[in-house]
């Protein structure tokens, strides 16, 4: 009986919001309205309730259903791209409330609370400071191991068999073609030169670029990381054409850390023949933004989102060099991207935009 009046009491007083969570908890749904009904929960307060947890209940499963089903790979690039972020922030505000937990500091702001609510903020602040710094100087120590300590060198191996054939090329760009991607497999822009030569790439790019190392594939140590900022020539991260990180980067010689014309190249060669083919992308680096890379939060450079006004940079670069003979041509690929406009303005999302034409030269020495 006293376990009766209870019930009687709770659903008096939150029966309509146990009907809405009744209804989420898979076999209780079922003997939920029985329940409602045998403590006389009015109807109308019953039957919105009702309709609303049904609706949550069942659209759950669809949500989730259609995600897995139509995105699942998204849903695991989601995954994989944040789920580091996730556990270090988790791990993170736990400790934090053990720590202050521990310091009998949640007592102490509970107490300001109820005294003077104008000064718990600063109260937080300073006491949670020391705490706070701590995460920051390990998520800095976890950027420098990183970028600096870090000797996992990447694969390097040049396809020297890779046959390229411009049939499968510039049909499908997602399947074959023109995309190169990040560490976490995000698309990053196509791919829009192509250089037909037996010439090395310091034969093609002279004094006028210089040369990036790439971390990873280069071991750099803080003071040359430091000597490289100063000379204004950054080393930059890997970036994948075909699981494969490029051979080279180059930016043409500027005076700015934020803005240059920057390009990487991926070389491959031929069997029985001193030919080689070099697979290019060339942007426009204009100043940094805060981006994930190796899941950490890091500044970034952003590019230009008119990658073809640097694609003719680099073209009549090559036609000023005299020493070189050079005959391009432009190839029509399918990877066309429109700009998007919003009220006249260029959209904040869209990361590039191209005609979809990639620079296809030949070049010797004259």
């Amino acid at each position: 009986r006293n376990s009766f009046n209870r019930g009687s009491r709770f659903f008096r007083k939150y029966g309509a919001v146990s009907v809405f969570f009744g209804r989420l908890l898979g076999p209780i749904s079922w003997i939920t309205p029985f329940i409602v009904g045998t403590y006389r929960l009015e109807y109308k307060k019953f039957l919105p309730y009702e309709i609303l947890g049904v609706v949550v209940g069942i659209g759950q499963f669809i949500i989730v259903g259609y995600l897995f089903g139509k995105h699942f790979e998204t849903v695991l690039q989601l995954l994989e791209t944040y789920i580091f972020v996730a556990i270090f922030a988790t791990v993170a505000l736990f400790g934090l409330y053990y720590y202050l937990k521990k310091k009998k500091i949640i007592q102490k702001w509970r107490q300001i609370l109820k005294e003077d609510r104008k000064k718990l903020l600063n109260h937080m602040v300073k006491d949670s400071f020391f705490y706070l710094s701590a995460i920051l100087l390990l998520y800095l120590l976890f950027l420098f191991y990183i970028f600096f300590i870090d000797d996992t060198n990447e694969q390097m191996a040049i396809k020297k068999s890779y046959s390229i054939s411009m049939a499968s090329t510039i049909t499908d760009c997602k399947k074959n073609g023109l995309y190169y991607a990040d560490a976490n497999k995000t698309v990053v822009q196509p791919l829009n030169i192509r250089l037909n030569t037996t010439l090395t790439i310091e034969d093609i790019v002279d004094g006028s670029w210089d040369k990036n190392k790439i971390f990873r594939q280069n071991h750099i140590s803080f003071t040359e990381y430091i000597h490289l900022i100063k000379e204004k020539v950054p080393p930059v991260s890997s970036l994948y054409y075909k699981d494969l990180p490029q051979n080279y980067a180059y930016q043409y010689k500027t005076n700015s850390l934020a803005k240059r014309e920057h390009i990487r190249f991926w070389e491959f060669k031929y069997k029985q023949t001193k030919l080689k083919t070099y697979y290019a992308s060339i942007s426009y680096d204009d100043g940094y933004r805060f981006s994930f890379y190796n899941y950490f939060i890091t500044p970034v450079h952003k590019i230009d989102r008119n990658i073809d006004k640097s694609r003719e940079f680099f073209y009549n670069y090559l036609k000023s060099r005299r020493d070189l003979s050079v005959k391009c041509s432009y190839l029509q690929t399918k990877c066309i991207i429109k700009e998007i406009k919003g009220d006249n303005e260029p959209s904040e999302e869209q990361r590039f935009y191209t005609d979809g034409k990639i620079l296809d030269c030949n070049i010797s020495k004259r």
